[in-house]
């Protein structure tokens, strides 16, 4: 059953015909068995997203999440960075989970045929209660306070993941070609629109105006699966792709994604954000405002979605 588990789905990441892969309760005791757990209670698959969770257990009485951690381009190095600067996030005060280690004090430990399957390494993170994120003027508040926070203790973490690959390649080649190609297609546009977004394209392939802007410690996923509510706290999970790069992204992420653009409850939080990071300047708002339009010009009316960004980033500014 193992081996037929494995040849099939080895990671056990992801859905197979749109379902849950069924529970390799064996493998998983393996797994926990390298970082010297033995019999954890309440062993089960994790039914829920994101699908790199593969188990949930509890040990000595505190609630865990077994996930799995694919190499990607950064390479195996980064992983273990990601992990270092969550665990000083966590030394800080910030609201992240905590991680397993054994006793030679690794987090992180390769999966069973990792190298014949794919490069998947393992990691067990303290369980985080609370509930999905739903917009409303608190929770406008809180994430603002969240991401600045954030951006704000990142001056204080050492780390040599200095860069985001994924997401300069993406501001560097899809969100200005994503541009370049509405302005083909539509014919429609005024002179001043057209202009607007002739402009965004010329900010977003600069790569002088990109290394101009204000950059932090960014998570690079800022969006509601990645935030937790529990009563007054907000936690931030699915820290994988932590690195420094330019704040404004985040940003960006935040109001697209958790709050589709509405202008208060936007406002609140970057009202909010701005607190916390005072030194974000008119200059990072202009690359908040490309990277919106390049994430949304599908999805509104041209001439709508310019007056909402502008309303929403530059009014009172």
């Amino acid at each position: 059953m193992i081996s037929k588990l494995l040849n099939r789905n080895p990671t056990w990441h992801g859905l197979i015909d749109g379902e849950m892969p069924p529970f390799p309760a064996a493998v998983v005791l393996d797994i926990l068995t390298r970082f010297e757990i033995e019999n954890p209670v309440k062993l089960k698959a994790w039914p829920f997203g994101p699908f790199d969770i593969i188990a949930a257990f509890e040990y000595r009485n505190t609630s865990y999440l077994l996930k799995g951690r694919h190499v990607e381009q950064r390479g195996v190095k980064s992983l273990y960075q990601t992990q270092d600067i969550q665990k000083q996030l966590l030394q800080l005060g910030f609201p992240v989970s905590d991680f397993i280690a054994n006793s030679s004090g690794k987090t992180l430990v390769e999966g069973p045929d990792w190298q014949d399957e794919e490069n998947i390494f393992y990691e067990i993170q303290s369980f985080l209660p609370g509930v999905p994120f739903s917009p409303d003027a608190h929770t406008a508040f809180s994430a603002g306070k969240l991401l600045g926070q954030l951006h704000l203790l990142g001056q204080e973490i050492h780390s040599d993941l200095l860069s985001k690959f994924y997401y300069i390649d993406t501001f560097v080649d899809r969100f200005p070609n994503q541009l370049h190609a509405y302005l083909q297609n539509d014919r429609d546009l005024q002179r001043g629109e057209s202009q607007e977004i002739k402009d965004s394209i010329s900010r977003l392939s600069d790569a002088s105006t990109r290394s101009s802007l204000t950059h932090r410690l960014t998570h690079g996923d800022f969006t509601p699966d990645n935030l937790l509510m529990n009563q007054d706290d907000l936690f931030l999970i699915d820290n994988d792709e932590l690195g420094f790069g330019v704040a404004a992204v985040d940003v960006a992420w935040g109001l697209t994604y958790l709050f589709g653009l509405n202008i208060g409850l936007g406002q609140i939080f970057l009202n909010e954000y701005r607190k916390h990071v005072p030194e974000f300047a008119e200059s990072d708002l202009v690359a908040v405002k490309d990277y919106l339009l390049a994430l949304n010009i599908h999805a509104y009316n041209v001439s709508e979605l310019l007056d909402i960004l502008h309303t929403l980033l530059f009014k009172d500014s």
